[in-house]
């Protein structure tokens, strides 16, 4: 899952609640069981748009994913292996799969057609696990293909502690494979509790099985355990929340490729994601491709300016494509110095970078986070932010709220530009109120209402109390 931050914007959104972030953008990963490397990712988009995607309307979702799998990874004709969860398998996955010479290794729960788990149940009801090989039983199938007749094969293994492993697939044997070990937890006369070391037999089809699915997992926990840029970029922009997750992706099955092929011992598979970035950050800044690369551009002389000076106070030979990429990313920043034009970039630019330096808007969140759709009309999509100084002043419904910069959305420009024109709220000579100061003038303002309302209470009761002693004196 792609977790998300806030409740609205997010095209698909989906809440899966055993998943560690439940609410956010599902994934349907494909990872080699080797390496440990991500290989394909396909996003889900919502029911309405999954329901058009490929094999969809002739064989079912799950089915689908798989035959999709095999054309995207060119895996037709290929031979090779694909280990599933309960999702994906099904017995119609495993012979559409085998017509293109592709063998599935599947665990079958929950979609049970043409699978014979009662059959199976009741075989293994009657078997006798202390006496049987492999604790397993199994029923085969023929099936009847344009290449010829194939065999596919039920496994219904019973594991340790009660544990059962339903299988079907359309390559490997009942054959004894390889022996698991595990602990039993035993409870004693004495009431104490014991852990016993044991060895479990089982089939070579659920040995294959067991050996290689949790390859996702692992990979997820890599994940979730590694400095992640979704937990350092708290952008509610939903493309950023792909694009760091797919980035954390990218990290942990780089570090996998890296400590699989690579020389070198390996530091386990915990620490390899934090120790391969710390490779990476060092290459970065030494890297000798990327100076050849500087070194062949065609450079031109440029003057940086010290805005702590008014003279320039130095000059260096940079590339044009690097001073373009500084100016575009300067942009997005309100709180920017102003950058001259010779820097690289246009004389409009450098404008629109001066007018955000002496405007008198400026940003803040919107108290209680309640959503609002941004006053620009290019975006009109929902903000969090508003501008504090046309609120303040009144013109809320026509200016305030925009979106953030953490967006990476330009309103915040649009938005200066706009008011500038119309010549509303810029005046660059006064000074503009830091959002502490206008709340002193909030606090002081209530509570000079206060004192007003209280003296207006107190004399309104001497009133009464003095006409009330008049009375009183008449009656006598």
């Amino acid at each position: 899952m792609i977790r998300w931050l806030s409740k609205y914007g997010l095209p698909g959104l989906m809440f899966v609640r055993r998943k560690p972030d439940p609410l956010g953008h599902e994934l349907k990963n494909v990872c080699d069981a080797l390496t440990k490397v991500m290989t394909w990712i396909e996003l889900q988009e919502g029911k309405d748009l999954d329901r058009r995607k490929k094999y969809v309307a002739e064989y079912g979702a799950t089915t689908a994913f798989v035959l999709r799998v095999c054309d995207a990874m060119e895996l037709t004709g290929s031979g090779k292996q694909l280990v599933m969860d309960s999702w994906f398998g099904s017995v119609k996955a495993v012979v559409l799969c085998l017509e293109r010479e592709v063998y599935l290794h599947s665990l079958v729960k929950t979609n049970t057609k043409f699978y014979p788990l009662p059959r199976l149940k009741q075989l293994a009801a009657e078997l006798d696990i202390t006496t049987h090989a492999t604790r397993a039983v199994s029923l085969t199938a023929e099936v009847k293909l344009l290449g010829g007749t194939r065999t596919i094969l039920a496994v219904y293994h019973r594991g340790p502690a009660q544990s059962i492993l339903p299988l079907v697939t359309s390559c490997t044997t009942t054959l004894v494979g390889e022996v698991r070990d595990y602990d039993a937890h035993l409870k004693l006369a004495t009431g104490e509790r014991q852990i016993e070391k044991r060895k479990c037999v089982q089939p070579e089809a659920a040995a294959f099985y067991r050996k290689h699915f949790h390859a996702i997992d692992d990979i997820n926990q890599q994940t979730n355990d590694v400095h992640r840029l979704d937990d350092a970029w708290r952008t509610h922009y939903w493309p950023h929340r792909d694009f760091s997750k797919l980035v954390n992706i990218s990290q942990v099955s780089g570090s996998n490729a890296y400590f699989y092929w690579g020389e070198g011992v390996d530091v386990g598979i915990s620490d390899r994601p934090s120790h391969f970035l710390s490779g990476l950050i060092r290459e970065c800044f030494d890297n000798p491709w990327l100076k050849e690369e500087q070194q062949a551009r065609p450079t031109q002389a440029t003057q940086e300016t010290d805005f702590t000076s008014p003279t320039p106070t130095r000059t260096s030979s940079v590339s044009a494509d690097v001073n373009r990429v500084t100016t575009l990313v300067a942009l997005t920043s309100p709180t920017a110095p102003p950058t001259s034009a010779d820097a690289g970039g246009s004389a409009a630019q450098a404008e629109i970078i001066t007018d955000l330096t002496v405007s008198e808007c400026y940003l803040e969140g919107i108290p209680g986070g309640c959503a609002q759709k941004c006053t620009v009309p290019e975006c009109r999509k929902q903000c969090f932010s508003r501008c504090a100084r046309c609120h303040v002043t009144g013109d809320q419904k026509r200016y305030a709220w925009l979106c953030g910069a953490k967006t990476g959305r330009l309103c915040f420009v649009k938005h200066v530009q706009r008011v500038k024109a119309e010549g509303k709220n810029f005046s660059p000579s006064r000074k503009r109120k830091a959002p502490l100061a206008l709340k002193a003038d909030k606090v002081h303002k209530a509570k000079k209402d206060a004192e007003a309302t209280a003296g207006a209470a107190i004399t309104a009761a001497r009133a009464a109390q003095q006409a009330a002693e008049a009375l009183s004196a008449l009656c006598a």
